[in-house]
């Protein structure tokens, strides 16, 4: 565009912008306004405005920016300044609807302003409110402020600022805190505004309202803090600053933005508590140190509660906690030792009560009203840390030693942790207690022999025994465990089990009455005192296994029947492991003891010695159903090799369930179902079946290598069958060809699930030698995919395949997706190509024809219009590409075909063939079959089928004479222009004529012999490559192993291969040992 015309536009332009405008402005002010502009003028307008940017794009901003800037100064500002309080914000508000109603119509003019911002520069006459919004933006890296920012910015500046909107909000809060009702609704909407202008930041509403906001409630509440000192109570003064701080708090949920609590509630607390903490703290009659000496609870927790978000602030109030304290037990210290010093006796007893009763009352204050705060807790023991040195930490050391009882020493405990004294006199006092209470037991049984009575070991073991745990449960409730505790009384028992009675040791008569009276009851009590006296475990635990094994034959003897004997046998093991886990705390004496005591269940003859019960076992197992096998695995794992026969009947059993599936699924209960549908079933099936006996593996056998061993035998078993006349690999391929259509057309679960299914197939390949042909029937399933939507990947899958078995499964079906990834951009160079050729719209996928399955190609007369395609696209591809040649398939194109009929027209989805055959009828209404087969140079096959869909089947595109359902070579066709068709777009499908089952297998077969070759070549070069020397066998076994992950190659086409390679000098013989091999550099 000319510089002078485009001045003149651009003139022209905004005057009629600027009459346009006014009048819009006009109608604001009035109350109603209307668009005067049409659609098509708006259109053209916004056109005009595009054109002028490249050239004019800084004044038009400038001219956006002064629309707003020029009406809000003028005309805006004035009338919101009039107005005062309440009265104000409501006509601020007014006037933030006209700013929207303004935006949203200019945006009709301006929209294709937005596109040039970020090439856009200001000269220094031109810096305005726009240029200002953008630096900004640019430097923040988002490079396109938006027309809406610029207005906003303006309206901000201009009206939201300048108005001091920020007065009139701080007066209405500060009169709803002093009683007053008020608008809540309207300060929400103000305070918003002030977000909003933001744009994105909270800047714009930090600095011109909340500062100021915060500022005058520091001075508010400083008000109010001096006036309710000198009038109220500490406790009062408390109640009005909790009053006051809930009051704050919600006020900022109906009209301040969210961050602004914890400033707000910061500037309350200072206000009302940190600088006037001293005053409150000493108040005289009502202050800290009152509430401490009249024991007010309520009070202290109070204070706590109000000051615990200060955490430097508590150090003061924990100070006082502590003085106090301190001060309580000095006051203690000095009237015992003034009682000394006066000749008065001080009874220990006594002192220790008072210690205690103190130590026990200021722990509630640490514990109910500061919540176990560590400030306070470390004040609380530093305060009865002076006991240290002290006369009162002399006089109950000699409690201690002398009158102190044990229901004395859980608080003497107390009293020596919280001061920090040794516990060593403490815990050797519940030594020497613990020591003479068993003595005391122990001596009554001596004074009893003495006297020529009798001594019952049972008797004896259960007083010993009660005493043990009542004692234990002293360290662990009273003690906490503490280690000197548990030490002492281990040390206790380990002295009175040396005490002799009768001749013999206490510890012996424990070990006699094992091996003789002990029942079942007693050995948890022998446990327990023999555990604490440091003794051998041993005699308990062969009186465990004497009682255990006693059970289990007097259950063998009871019970002939087979399956009944095991769930005895079963129910009984299971008591005596719980037992051993609850009473025996699971020693590993006592399960080796369990395990010892079942394997007599092995050995014992069973129904009058007819067989073991081993035998009777494994025959249970033959016909048992999985819940049956669970059970017996309890049994079983504690008996050396009893597995064996569990893992081998857990195997027959996934197979027999596997064979039952398929037969059902193929023949019974999907008799009505296609051969595809079947197939897919089929494998559906396996997977379930896969996951769930997985399950069993993992769960109740305990991941156990003999399980998995078996249940990998039997799907190995299962997926070498050939079911249908399809190998396991082909219907794995059908399968996931047909879940991942689903998941493409949304007809499948959710994600998830489909990753699950995939997970399964994969490990399924595990159990197949040739992945190989999996990998080829699956690439060609691929190929369809992707060449019917672009954007299917399979990557889930290919990733998965690739992550178990290596890259050389899955090469050609990654560079397959690769290949499509590359149409996309090569699409878009070739359109960057062309330009506006003018040439019909092409889409071609290129194809590595290394990875991609063959397709049929098809030699035909293109119409000029396509050949004009092909050829364009031929000189795009050779200015990307050096050497490389392109081959079109044909059969594999769509076209979209505008048809032109009586009714109108109508889009034809057909396919290249087809639109072949339709471009032909341009020029002429009838074609014989003749002449269009020498027109086209089709073969005879695909003519046939190309005319038999557009003649013959559901839209009949050309009519045929004579009219039948078969193409003969005597046909004529002509164009049916008075075809009709209620859609504006079909598509006219070809039917397809897949190879026959039979026929792509063997293809498949083919391919897969093909590439083994080559594979077995490279493996067999790479390795000689490496060794340079090997024997015939090594060769052989090292070529097997790192082949085994894509397929197990045979070893006569090994050694084939081999000879090949020695034919092609890549290798030689060794000339003194044949049976060795030469790598040839």
């Amino acid at each position: 565009m000319d510089d002078s015309v485009s001045h003149v536009l651009l003139e022209r332009t905004l005057a009629w912008i600027n009459r346009v405008v006014a009048k819009f402005k006009q109608g604001l002010e009035g109350g109603e306004w209307k668009d005067e502009v049409s659609d098509e003028e708006a259109v053209n307008l916004s056109k005009d405005i595009s054109s002028l940017c490249p050239l004019y794009g800084p004044k038009l901003y400038l001219f956006y920016e002064r629309l707003y800037g020029t009406y809000y100064k003028h005309s805006v500002l004035p009338c919101v300044k009039n107005k005062q309080g309440e009265e104000m914000l409501r006509e601020l508000c007014h006037r933030w609807n006209n700013h929207q109603h303004m935006v949203s119509y200019l945006a009709k003019f301006f929209g294709g302003l937005q596109k040039f911002v970020p090439e856009l520069s200001f000269t220094s006459d031109e810096v305005c409110l726009a240029s200002q919004v953008l630096s900004k933006r640019k430097r923040a890296g988002k490079y396109k402020a938006s027309l809406e920012e610029v207005a906003m910015v303006t309206f901000r500046d201009q009206v939201l600022i300048a108005s001091e909107a920020t007065t009139a909000l701080i007066k209405m809060i500060t009169d709803q805190r002093d009683g007053v009702g008020i608008d809540q609704k309207l300060l929400s909407r103000v305070c918003d505004l002030y977000v909003l202008s933001g744009l994105g930041s909270e800047e714009v509403y930090e600095m011109n309202f909340e500062s100021y906001f915060l500022y005058e409630t520091q001075s508010y509440y400083s008000g109010k803090a001096s006036s309710w000192i000198a009038d109220d109570s500490f406790p009062d003064y408390l109640l009005k600053v909790e009053k006051s701080l809930k009051n704050e708090k919600e006020r900022v949920a109906p009209y301040l933005h969210s961050s602004t609590e914890p400033k707000l509630v910061d500037v309350v607390h200072k206000a009302l508590l940190v600088s006037v903490q001293d005053q409150l703290l000493e108040k005289e009659n009502s202050g800290c140190r009152s509430f401490l000496s009249k024991d007010q609870k309520d009070n202290l927790s109070r204070i706590f509660r109000v000051y615990r978000a200060f955490p430097k602030r508590l150090k003061t109030f924990a100070d006082f906690f502590k003085l106090h304290i301190t001060e309580e037990m000095n006051s203690l210290i000095e009237q015992a030792e003034h009682a000394l010093n006066s000749g008065r006796s001080v009874k220990d007893e006594v002192l220790f009560r008072e210690i205690a009763d103190l130590h026990d009352k200021y722990m509630e204050y640490v514990r109910d009203c500061f919540h176990y705060r560590s400030r306070f807790h470390n004040a609380f023991k530093e305060a009865f840390a002076t006991l240290g040195g002290s006369l009162i930490a002399e006089r109950l050391a000699t409690f201690c030693d002398n009158k102190a009882g044990v229901n004395d020493l859980p608080n003497l405990y107390k009293i020596y942790d919280t001061a920090s004294l040794s516990l060593e006199p403490v815990a050797e006092a519940f030594k020497r207690h613990v020591t003479a209470q068993v003595k005391a037991c122990i001596q009554k049984a001596i004074d009893a022999l003495s006297s020529g009575g009798s001594v019952e070991d049972e008797v004896l073991v259960r007083e010993i025994g009660d005493l043990h745990d009542k004692y234990i449960e002293h360290v662990r409730d009273y003690f906490q465990y503490h280690r000197l505790f548990h030490s002492a009384f281990k040390k206790a028992f380990e002295i009175c089990c040396k005490m002799t009675l009768g001749g013999s040791s206490i510890a012996e008569r424990l070990a006699t009455f094992c091996d003789s009276k002990a029942g079942v009851n007693d050995l948890p009590k022998v446990y327990k005192i023999y555990d604490t006296a440091s003794l051998s475990l041993e005699p308990v635990a062969e009186a465990f296994e004497l009682h255990v094994t006693a059970r289990v034959k007097a259950c063998i003897q009871k019970v002939k029947d087979a399956e009944a004997l095991v769930k005895e046998i079963i129910k009984l093991h299971g008591e005596h492991m719980d037992y051993v886990g609850k009473f025996l705390e699971n020693h590993s004496l006592f399960l080796n003891a369990l395990k010892d005591a079942f394997k007599i269940f092995c050995n014992e003859e069973v129904d009058g010695g007819s067989s073991s019960a081993v035998t009777y076992c494994e025959n249970l197992l033959k016909k048992a159903e999985m819940d049956d096998i669970s059970t017996v695995y309890t049994l079983y794992h504690v008996i050396s090799k009893g597995l064996e026969p569990v893992a081998k009947s857990f195997e027959l059993h996934v197979t027999a369930q596997g064979n039952s599936l398929i037969k059902q699924t193929v023949d019974g209960i999907t008799s009505g179902c296609s051969v595809k549908e079947k197939q897919v079933l089929v494998i559906r099936d396996l997977i379930d079946l896969h996951d769930k006996y997985m399950v069993y593996v993992t769960g109740w056998v305990h991941d156990l290598t003999l399980f998995h061993k078996a249940f990998n035998d039997a799907f190995r078993l299962l997926c070498s069958k050939t079911v249908g006349g399809s190998s396991m690999p082909e219907l794995l391929a059908i399968f996931c060809d047909d879940l991942l259509k689903k998941a493409r057309n949304g007809k499948s679960n959710d994600d998830s699930t489909i990753e699950s299914t995939i997970d399964t197939v994969v490990k399924l390949l595990d159990f197949i030698d040739d992945r190989d042909v999996f990998a080829e029937f699956h690439r060609k399933k691929l190929a369809g995919r992707l060449l019917v939507d672009r954007n299917v990947s399979d990557e889930s899958i290919i990733t998965k395949l690739k992550g178990r078995f290596g890259s050389s499964l899955t090469y050609k079906m990654e560079n397959m997706v690769l290949d499509m990834e590359l149409v996309k951009e090569r699409q878009l160079g070739f359109k960057a190509y062309m330009g506006d050729a003018g040439m019909l719209d092409l889409s071609v996928n290129v194809l590595n024809k290394g990875f991609w399955p063959g397709f049929k190609t098809s030699s035909v007369n293109l119409p000029c219009e396509m050949s004009q395609c092909i050829g364009a696209f031929s000189a795009y591809f050779g200015t990307i590409t050096r050497g490389r040649k392109l081959e079109w398939i044909y059969s594999e194109g769509t076209c979209l075909v505008k048809g032109t009929f009586y009714s109108g027209p109508i889009d034809l989805i057909v396919t290249t063939l087809q639109a072949i055959v339709l471009c032909a009828f341009n020029s002429t209404e009838t074609l014989s079959y003749q002449e269009l087969i020498e027109q086209v140079k089709l073969s005879k096959e695909d003519l046939i089928s190309v005319l038999h869909s557009l003649s013959c089947s559901k839209y009949v595109i050309l009519k045929k004479e004579p009219a039948s359902k078969t193409i003969a070579e005597t046909d004529a066709f002509q164009f049916n222009s008075e075809f009709t068709s209620t859609s504006r777009r079909i598509r006219v499908s070809v039917p397809s004529l897949p190879l026959p089952p039979a026929c792509e297998r063997e293809k498949v077969a083919q391919d897969v012999d093909r590439d083994r070759r080559y594979v077995i070549d490279a493996s067999l070069t790479r390795i000689m490559k490496s060794r340079k020397v090997l024997p015939h066998q090594q060769l052989i076994s090292e070529c097997v192993e790192q082949l085994s992950r894509t397929f197990k190659p045979d070893r006569a086409m090994i050694k084939k291969r081999i000879e090949d390679l020695i034919i092609r000098d890549y290798l030689v013989r060794d000339t003194e040992d044949p049976n060795k091999y030469k790598y040839v550099a």
